[in-house]
């Protein structure tokens, strides 16, 4: 694929959300883009501002912390998308999310109904719980104030 196309493609698909630079060079290899092309292509962008990896990395942590998330799970998804350890826990630490305050949340909206002094409730909150990226800890700290 010509330089001039694989630009005009890859504007578009900018257009319609935010993509990483890993997303973005993977999907133009599979395209079929030359590599000096690819880098030339995301380096425009980048100095357009069309491509910023740390604002989308932010951003992506907002959102999964909103969504109670814990930092596990958020850190897995991250490095599914590509970034390093070190980048991740520079995001994490940087958005600060109060993980008792979210699991508190969640133990009044989605597991108000379950009777948490019965164990086998009780069980069956904490593993969903760390099935959404909390630690033990945390998880009996929030029980314990709950």
């Amino acid at each position: 694929m010509i330089y001039l196309e694989a630009r005009k493609l890859l504007l578009k698909k900018l257009g319609m959300r935010s993509y990483t630079t890993i997303e973005m060079w993977r999907w133009l290899k599979e395209k079929g883009v030359l590599e000096k092309d690819i880098g030339a292509l995301l380096e425009e962008c980048k100095k357009l501002g069309y491509l910023n990896d740390q604002q989308w990395l932010e951003s992506f942590v907002r959102t999964q912390r909103a969504r109670r998330y814990g930092q596990r799970t958020i850190a897995l998804k991250l490095m599914q998308k590509g970034f390093s350890e070190r980048e991740i826990s520079k995001a994490l630490s940087e958005e600060g999310g109060d993980e008792e305050a979210a699991i508190r949340h969640l133990l009044q909206s989605r597991y108000r109904s379950r009777d948490i002094s019965d164990p086998h409730q009780r069980q069956k909150v904490i593993a969903s719980l760390a099935r959404r990226g909390f630690s033990l800890e945390t998880i009996l700290k929030a029980l314990k104030s709950a």
